[in-house]
């Protein structure tokens, strides 16, 4: 008696409840897009400072650049 459907059913429920915090989060920016650019901006500032540092220590080792 317990087939795909019923399998498909659960499936779906365990995602939805596992889940839920996150698809909170994802609806509340969704519907807020100032605060969705506020926290894309922070991300790229704080990608940005990583990502300028790994190329310095790259520019150095391949010599084109000195600290």
């Amino acid at each position: 008696g317990y087939g795909y459907g019923h399998a498909k059913k659960e499936l779906l429920e365990l995602i939805l409840e596992n889940f839920k915090v996150e698809r909170e989060i994802y609806n509340d920016l969704m519907e807020n897009r100032e605060k969705l650019d506020e926290a894309l901006d922070r991300g790229a500032e704080k990608a940005r400072k990583t990502a300028t540092k790994v190329l310095s220590r790259v520019r150095v080792k391949l010599g084109y650049s000195s600290l």
